[in-house]
C-alpha cells in the first residue's frame, strides 16, 4: 500500500527491508517514507514502471490518497448494494486504463463497458477470448456482479486464465475465494482490515459512468444509406442503396463511431485511436505519413514511425476487404503518395454533402430532409479529451452546413410535403450548440412552431 499526502509519502511493504534512497526508515523496516518533493530529472526512469497494477482505493481520514497494488492482493471482493459495487469497481477499472504507469496490462470489464477497457459479456466470453489470443501480457479483471462458484472454479482451473493477475468482483456470501480481501461498501468510510485503515472509496457517479461508457459492438439498424464519393467535393447524385451488414460505415455527424466492423477483432484500448485514424484519413485523403504522426500524436510527442505503422496496419486489418476483394484502406499509393480510404467505405458526412449538392427540382426538399436525418448529434462529438484537435475546422464546417440545411427547410413552406416528409428541425436543435447557430437556428425553429 502507498499513503500519498501533501507533505510526505509512505510505502507499506509486504515484509521489512532496508530503505532505498530517497526513502528513509528506522533501519530494516516495512514502512518507508519520502519526506520531500523530488525533481523530475532526479528520479526520471526510462525503464518500464515497476508497479503497473498500482491503483487508488480512495482517501484516508486525513485526506491522504491510499493506493493499492492489485497484483499483490490478487482478489478484491466488494460487498454492498449493486449500484455501489458497480460504482467502485468501474472507478478502479477506469483509473487503470488511464494510468500512465499501467503499461503492458489489459483491463477486462465484464457486463459493463467503459472507454479503454476490453468488454466481455460473461466470464466464459472472457476465457474464450483469452484462449484465442496470443497476447501474453497480464490482465486485471473487473466483474461488478458476484461470481458464481462455477465461474470461480473456471477462473481457477482454466489454462486461459493464467494471465489474470488481479480480480475485483462483487461478493456473494456463499462463494469463497481463498486469500481474497473483502470490503464492506455499506460502511463509509470502509475499513480495510489488512491495512488497518478506513478509506472513503472512490466511486463513479451515474453521470460519470455515462460519460465514460462506450457502445458495445452495436450494429446500425437497416436504413437507407448513400454511397460515399471518393473526394470531399464530389457532386455525384447519390444512388439509394442498402449497405451490407458487414460494410464499414464511418459516422461523424454526431458521436464518432465505426459501424459494420467486428469490435471483437480489436483490443478495447485501441478502438478510439483506430477510429480517430479512420476519421482523419477520411477527411484528409492523401495524408502523408509525417502529417498523420503530427496530427494524431501530440505537439511534444508525435507518433513514431513504428506506432504509426502499427495503427495503420491494425486499421487496415479491422476494416478488411470490400465485396470485390479490395482493401478499404489500401496500401500507400506509390504513384500519388499518401494514405486514403477506399471510396467504397461509407461515411455519413460525405452522404450529407452529396444529398445537399443533388437537392434540385422536385426532390429538393426530400433530399435536404434526408441529409438532415443523417445528423445524430454534435458533429465529431463524444471523443476522448484532448483528441481530434485536428478536427475543429471540420466540426465548424459541418455545423454551418447543417444549420444552412435546417434554415432552408424551415424557410420553405413545409406543407408542400406529406406529413411524414415535413422537415424535422427539432433534430438540429439537439445537435448544434445554440451559441454557434445564433439567430438563424432560432428563426428556422420558430418557422415550424
Amino acid at each position: 500500500m502507498i499513503r500519498l499526502g501533501a507533505e510526505q509519502a509512505t510505502i507499506f511493504l509486504g515484509e521489512p527491508a532496508q530503505p532505498v534512497s530517497p526513502f528513509i526508515g528506522p533501519g530494516t523496516s516495512a514502512e518507508w517514507q519520502l519526506m520531500r518533493p523530488i525533481p523530475v530529472e532526479e528520479h526520471e526512469n526510462r525503464e518500464a514502471p515497476p508497479y503497473p497494477f498500482l491503483t487508488a482505493l480512495g482517501h484516508g481520514s486525513d485526506g491522504d490518497l491510499i493506493l493499492l497494488r492489485l497484483d499483490r492482493v490478487g482478489a478484491l471482493l466488494l460487498d454492498g448494494e449493486p449500484e455501489d459495487v458497480v460504482a467502485v469497481a468501474c472507478a478502479m477499472a477506469l483509473e487503470l486504463v488511464t494510468s500512465p504507469w499501467a503499461t503492458g496490462i489489459t483491463v477486462d470489464l465484464i457486463g459493463h463497458a467503459i472507454d479503454g477497457a476490453d468488454h466481455h459479456e460473461s466470464v466464459d466470453a472472457l476465457l474464450t477470448r483469452l484462449a484465442d489470443t496470443t497476447d501474453a501480457g497480464p490482465h486485471a479483471v473487473f466483474v461488478p456482479e458476484p461470481l458464481t462458484s462455477a465461474e470461480v472454479d473456471r477462473l481457477a482451473t482454466s489454462d486461459a486464465a493464467a494471465g489474470i493477475v488481479a480480480i475485483v468482483t462483487g461478493q456473494d456470501p456463499s462463494v469463497r475465494i481463498p486469500g481474497a480481501w473483502e470490503l464492506d461498501l455499506r460502511r463509509d468510510p470502509t475499513p480495510v482490515d489488512q491495512l488497518n485503515v478506513d478509506v472513503a472509496l472512490q466511486r463513479l457517479t451515474a453521470e460519470e459512468m455515462a460519460a465514460v461508457a462506450k457502445p458495445v459492438n452495436a450494429e446500425p439498424p437497416e436504413t437507407v444509406a448513400h454511397p460515399v464519393p471518393k473526394q470531399r467535393d464530389c457532386s455525384e447524385t447519390p444512388a439509394e442503396t442498402v449497405p451490407r451488414p458487414s460494410q464499414p460505415e464511418l459516422r461523424l455527424l454526431g458521436p464518432v463511431s465505426l459501424r459494420g466492423v467486428d469490435y471483437a477483432r480489436v483490443e478495447g484500448k485501441k478502438i478510439n485511436r483506430l477510429t480517430e485514424l479512420a476519421a482523419f484519413l477520411a477527411l484528409n485523403p492523401g495524408a502523408r505519413a509525417e502529417e498523420i504522426s503530427q496530427q494524431l500524436g501530440t505537439s511534444n510527442q508525435p507518433w513514431s514511425a513504428a506506432t504509426r505503422q502499427g495503427y495503420v496496419s491494425r486499421l487496415r486489418t479491422w476494416l478488411g476487404h470490400d465485396q470485390d476483394g479490395d482493401l478499404y484502406l489500401p496500401n500507400i499509393d506509390a504513384k500519388n503518395s499518401g494514405y486514403r480510404l477506399s471510396g467504397a467505405l461509407l461515411c455519413d458526412w460525405f452522404s450529407f454533402q452529396s444529398l445537399v449538392q443533388a437537392a434540385h427540382g422536385e426532390d429538393r426538399l426530400r433530399r435536404l430532409q434526408e441529409a438532415l436525418d443523417l445528423v445524430e448529434g454534435i458533429p465529431l462529438s463524444n471523443v476522448p479529451h484532448g483528441r481530434y484537435e485536428w478536427g475543429s475546422w471540420y466540426e465548424r464546417d459541418m455545423t454551418d452546413q447543417i444549420v444552412d440545411v435546417a434554415h432552408t427547410l424551415a424557410a420553405d413552406d413545409p406543407t408542400r410535403l406529406p406529413d411524414r416528409q415535413r422537415p424535422r428541425i427539432r433534430v438540429v436543435s439537439l445537435c448544434v450548440p445554440i451559441h454557434e447557430c445564433g439567430a438563424r437556428l432560432r428563426a428556422a425553429t420558430e418557422l415550424l412552431a
